[in-house]
């Protein structure tokens, strides 16, 4: 460094101790702290280790564990590492990590799952228990038609919810759909979106075969005398025109939906006449034969003149139903008035272009 100012002395200081102050002499002092015992050796100590006793003369001390066998090296292991196995050399265990192969591509969460409801599922490497926040992709086996489980790797069984903490109801998870789940600590948790979007292909187009209660001839003959007020008659959507997709099939007169929400239209052109009435109702329902319940229903007004003259007029159907699990359903025919009226279905002269037919277009 340079001495800008060329003398040699001037940056000499004296240091002086008074009492308890450490000065320089052209500069700054420290106050130093009191031993107030004014002993200058009694703080220092002396360090001894005998046996397996570490002490400080005015202090504490601490033991050592006992190497019994002598051996200052034999518990000295190497370590190393073979595929995905890290081992210690002296039978001291092992552990199996991922690849990094496997971390990068993600097949690390990815499971191999069989069975139908009861899942059981496989890691590629091994785990201990469940974890919170624990997240597993697997490909569905088989779709199921109920309340699923999990089982990891035989860790045992947990419950998979949906929402949170709704069952499973059928068809929610279908076959070969890609799942992710996550571990909540008590069950695990559906994090796809459902099987609820479908394709406006799941479409099914019936035209009517015919018109007919419990009493009707075998030929199914168009006009039915007897039209009683109970829902024994129904109506046949035999002649199928077309059917699009897997959620609506037909067996006879029955028709099955899976589940989902179905927009439904339904009209059939009738004519009917009764002596004593100037006005007949008739109604037709879409009943749920699964659960007895009615699904969807509509009204008919016919105006018929006191002569018992027939007078053409509609049943409508236009709406939505929710199907809940698979069901078996059936359109039936009835009198609102108590009494039997005389019935004929307009084949050949329908009212409006959908009319003697039935439209079903499963929307989600």
């Amino acid at each position: 460094a340079v001495d800008l100012d060329a003398d040699p002395t001037n940056e000499i200081q004296n240091l002086a101790l008074s009492k308890d102050t450490l000065k320089l002499s052209k500069s700054n002092y420290v106050v130093l702290p009191k031993d107030n015992d004014a002993d200058s050796t009694n703080e220092i100590q002396s360090l001894s280790y005998r046996n397996d006793t570490l002490q400080i003369s005015k202090s504490n001390q601490v033991v050592f564990l006992k190497d019994n066998d002598r051996d200052s090296i034999n518990e000295l292991q190497g370590i190393q590492q073979s595929g995905n196995t890290v081992s210690l050399s002296k039978n001291g265990g092992n552990v199996k990590v991922p690849s990094l192969t496997n971390i990068q591509n993600g097949s690390i969460l990815y499971a191999t799952a069989n069975g139908t409801n009861n899942f059981i599922l496989t890691l590629p490497d091994s785990i201990s228990n469940y974890v919170i926040g624990m997240t597993i992709n697997f490909k569905v086996p088989n779709s199921n038609t109920g309340h699923v489980t999990i089982n990891l790797n035989n860790l045992g069984i947990k419950p998979l919810f949906k929402n949170v903490s709704d069952t499973m109801q059928s068809d929610d998870l279908l076959q070969n759909k890609m799942l992710s789940i996550i571990y909540d600590g008590q069950k695990f948790q559906l994090l796809n979106q459902l099987n609820n979007n479908y394709p406006n292909s799941d479409f099914a187009y019936f035209t009517l075969d015919s018109l007919y209660g419990s009493n009707s001839p075998s030929n199914y003959t168009n006009y039915i005398s007897n039209f009683n007020y109970n829902w024994n008659n129904y109506i046949s959507f035999n002649k199928t025109k077309l059917v699009s997709g897997n959620s609506i099939t037909r067996n006879g007169d029955t028709l099955i939906l899976k589940k989902g929400i179905y927009k439904v239209k339904c009209e059939v052109s009738v004519s009917t006449s009764y002596n004593s009435y100037n006005n007949v109702y008739m109604k037709i329902r879409m009943q749920n034969v699964s659960n007895n319940n009615t699904a969807i229903n509509g009204i008919g007004l016919f105006p018929i003149s006191p002569n018992g003259n027939q007078t053409w007029g509609s049943i409508k159907i236009d709406g939505y139903i929710e199907v809940l699990n698979q069901s078996n359903f059936l359109f039936q025919i009835m009198s609102i008035s108590n009494t039997s009226i005389g019935c004929l279905v307009n084949v050949n002269n329908p009212l409006s272009e959908i009319a003697n037919s039935l439209i079903i277009e499963r929307v989600r």
